[in-house]
């Protein structure tokens, strides 16, 4: 049985490799938030398919849409002010981290089309969320530009 060494260590090495691929794996959610679904025991799924999803209950930016013609030229760090829509009105100072490289059509609430137009279209804008302002995912908040 010598000569069967190898194959027997080379068995071995697989089966601790399969038991490591099959144990159970614990999550950490990569933030506090409500979980909205999960998938079932024995539900059959693919690579990539969500096995859970939680959403938020407070946000982290904000996207805001700058339209034709601009007002200013944006820049990372310029100052802006978050006011929200609710009485009473919170305002908070914060600044743009990021600007989109084109124009993209807006396809929510903010939607402003004017007659004969089609689409309506902005330049994103992610504005940080200042800590303790309490806006939550997907409200419509005023953004006022300080620079």
């Amino acid at each position: 049985f010598e000569g069967d060494l190898p194959y027997h260590q080379e068995l071995q090495v697989r089966l601790e490799l399969a038991r490591e691929i099959t144990a159970p794996v614990t999550l950490v959610a990569p933030i506090d938030g409500v979980v909205t679904y999960v998938c079932q025991p024995d539900e059959v799924i693919r690579e990539g398919d969500p096995v859970v999803v939680i959403e938020a209950q407070s946000g982290f930016h904000v996207v805001a849409y700058l339209r034709q013609p601009l007002p200013f030229n944006p820049q990372p760090g310029g100052r802006i002010e978050i006011a929200t829509r609710q009485s009473p009105v919170l305002r908070a100072q914060s600044s743009i981290r990021q600007i989109g490289p084109q124009y993209q059509i807006i396809t929510n609430a903010l939607t402003l089309l004017r007659p004969g137009q089609m689409v309506d279209v902005g330049l994103p804008i992610i504005v940080d969320l200042p800590p303790g302002l309490p806006v939550r995912p997907g409200e419509v908040v005023q953004i006022l530009w300080l620079d």
